[in-house]
């Protein structure tokens, strides 16, 4: 879990075994693979454990990653918490960490069994943070679909809002 999810939403997450993945861009390393690995053994988990990554895209990557190489492949999920995650990090499938200023320069492809996107835990994200993952969604109407990106257009607002109907 994310360091900052935690912070904001210890209460949804306390009864659940964690380990912390700190915030930040730094932290998208094979060290912090290892530490995470190192967490992992403490906690026992095997096989049959089930890791969920729960943060935005930094941290899904980085669980996707540790997942897919702990014990040759662990079942993992994500609980996406920023919009761009969710439209995103979260669904691609691809799960990696920096090396030396490369991004993503290490990594495999390995769909999770399950994203969850509860809007709700978007309501603490930055605004900054909110407003770029409706920039990818954009991109994606753009990319794909005339129809949606005139539905965006029509309902801009409300999607500026947080409001869940749109």
């Amino acid at each position: 879990i994310d360091e900052n999810v935690l912070c904001q939403h210890s209460d949804i997450f306390e009864s659940f075994k964690s380990v912390v993945v700190p915030s930040g861009e730094s932290y998208k390393t094979l060290q912090t693979v290892e530490n995470l690995y190192r967490d992992l053994v403490k906690l026992e988990a095997d096989r049959s454990s089930l890791i969920v990554g729960v943060g935005g895209g930094l941290t899904t990557d980085v669980a996707g990653y540790v997942a897919s190489t702990f014990l040759r492949g662990t079942p993992f999920g994500f609980i996406s918490t920023t919009l761009l995650g969710q439209v995103d990090a979260s669904i691609g499938g691809k799960n990696g960490v920096n090396l030396d200023g490369y991004k993503n320069l290490i990594g495999n492809i390995r769909q999770p069994n399950f994203v969850w996107c509860d809007l709700s835990l978007l309501e603490t994200l930055a605004r900054k943070e909110y407003i770029s993952g409706i920039a990818e969604v954009i991109k994606y109407g753009v990319i794909r679909d005339l129809r949606f990106m005139e539905y965006l257009e029509g309902h801009m607002e409300a999607l500026l809002n947080q409001e869940p109907g749109v």
